[in-house]
């Protein structure tokens, strides 16, 4: 008996040594008996704590690495049952590959067991290849991949690869998902990764990107800006000849593709947080730098809708969303109330008559209210700047809103011709007063309202005849069968007969 006790007692004396072997020192030593020669306790006693929070046993380095690799391998299972579930008919290779991979699926699904047991009634309840159960599955997948990762982060939490990599996973499962507490995760996972790693220009753009995702417009911002300045800092180690560039690093040529990337991110990032300034040297900056036409115009067209009421980004995102009521939804009263608020918003005189503008059209052409929409553009007209002697608008974009109120006011001269003939003789005169593009319509109209009076029918005629060119063949007609006729009028047979033969040679 005593043999038996003794040979107990020196395996466990012998196992007992093996382990003490293997274990690589994790926790603070409670007494260190003996100081190493030439050093003081304090700073052993500093020292080996540093080390015990800061070192991992060979065993978990290889336990960290068997969760990471089974991570992988379940996330690569989730993703090839993801592609199937979305396959609209099946193909007898789809349903062997199927099978397989819910066979694998099946011992990672178990360890959730009641899960398992649920995923089970609907598998026989739905069927096998039932869309519902393979999301089901893939979904329980994702928990288990999370795990894992977590597992081997925890084993081993030096190593920020395994972080790196959770987070680009947690960003994907938030696209499947449309779930953006796992890319709120995601961006937390990665800000540990590159807590201290501070030269991997990938970790930094990914954050960004994320940060962007999320509408973190601040963080996002930072992170480009980090990956910006990585990536002009560290070109110079990718070159050949990078010696040429040493008294020269701002010439150091850089990924341009990479750098419009970045600033453009940046640009939006300013630009969502109100910041007009900064976002157009960025965007100027990207659009200076970039080969690519098609970008160039790109950003030429973010510069102009920012600078639409000179930097006013506030109000050029109302003005987007009313114009989507207008002319996508089709909602004009709708859309007439959100131009109504964003005028007290405007900055300038010349994005208030643009605005008051589109108000009118919608006014006359969609809700019926014609005078009020004539009338808001006779306001627009009045207080724009013209030429003394041809009444044309100063401002050439202003010939939209002239040739606008002079076509409102010719409609309305037409509404009234059959009920009211002095007031559509008072519209087609404003109208004839307005340097437009139907100016000669309206004095031909006039001129057809005159034939009371020979002398002014002629002086209207005349007038029309300044805006020949811009008549049809009809209006044509109606002009010289009119002077025909007013000349026959005053006995002028002559010059009568000049205009009936160019009505009959139409």
């Amino acid at each position: 008996m005593k043999r038996i006790y003794l040979i107990f007692f020196v395996l466990l004396f012998i196992l007992g040594g093996c382990a003490v072997q293997k274990e690589v020192v994790r926790k603070k030593p409670t007494v260190i008996k003996d100081t190493p020669a030439g050093l003081e306790m304090e700073t052993v006693l500093k020292a080996d704590s540093i080390f015990s929070t800061a070192s991992v046993t060979e065993a978990d380095e290889k336990r960290a690495q068997y969760f990471f690799e089974q991570a992988q391998e379940i996330a690569n299972l989730a993703d090839s049952l993801w592609l199937i579930k979305d396959i609209q008919n099946f193909t007898h290779n789809d349903s062997i590959r199927t099978f397989r991979f819910l066979s694998q699926a099946e011992k990672y699904v178990l360890k959730n067991f009641d899960e398992f047991k649920l995923i089970k009634k609907m598998r026989k309840k739905a069927g096998r290849l039932n869309r519902e159960v393979i999301t089901r599955i893939c979904k329980e997948l994702i928990q288990q991949t999370i795990k894992s990762f977590e597992q081997a982060i925890t084993t081993n939490k030096f190593e920020y690869l395994y972080r790196h990599r959770f987070g680009l996973y947690l960003k994907n499962v938030a696209e499947k998902l449309k779930d953006n507490t796992y890319l709120a995760r995601a961006g937390r996972e990665l800000e540990l990764a590159v807590k201290d790693v501070k030269n991997i220009r990938a970790f930094f753009s990914e954050l960004g990107i994320i940060y962007f995702d999320l509408k973190d417009w601040q963080n996002s911002f930072k992170n480009y800006d980090i990956a910006k300045n990585i990536l002009r800092k560290t070109t110079i180690f990718s070159i050949d000849e990078p010696d040429k560039y040493y008294d020269r690093l701002d010439e150091v040529p850089v990924d341009t593709a990479m750098l419009v990337s970045y600033l453009n991110y940046q640009a939006e990032c300013k630009t969502k947080l109100y910041e007009a300034t900064p976002a157009l040297a960025l965007f100027r900056e990207a659009q200076k730098i970039t080969p690519s036409i098609e970008l160039k115009q790109i950003f030429q067209n973010r510069l102009d809708w920012i600078l639409w009421d000179d930097g006013n980004i506030r109000a050029s995102e109302i003005r987007d969303h009313a114009d989507s009521l207008r002319y996508l939804k089709k909602e004009y009263s709708n859309a007439k109330n959100v131009y109504l608020g964003l005028l007290p918003v405007l900055w300038t005189k010349r994005t208030n008559d643009e605005i008051n503008w589109s108000i009118a059209n919608i006014d006359f052409n969609n809700l019926n209210n014609k005078e009020a929409g004539a009338d808001r553009m006779m306001i627009v007209i009045k207080n724009s700047s013209k030429d003394s002697l041809s009444g044309a608008p100063v401002d050439s974009a202003y010939q939209r809103y002239f040739n606008t109120y002079g076509r409102m006011c010719f409609n309305l001269g037409q509404s009234f011709l059959e009920s009211d003939l002095e007031y559509s003789y008072i519209y087609f005169a404003q109208a004839a007063e307005i340097n437009y593009d139907g100016r000669g319509q309206a004095f031909l109209q006039l001129s057809d309202m005159s034939k009371f009076d020979a002398n002014e029918t002629i002086k209207l005629c005349q007038q029309t005849m300044d805006y020949i060119d811009d008549l049809k063949i009809n209006e044509k007609k109606m002009l010289y069968k009119l002077l025909h006729t007013t000349y026959r009028k005053l006995g002028d047979f002559q010059t009568s007969k000049k205009w009936f033969d160019k009505w009959k040679d139409l």
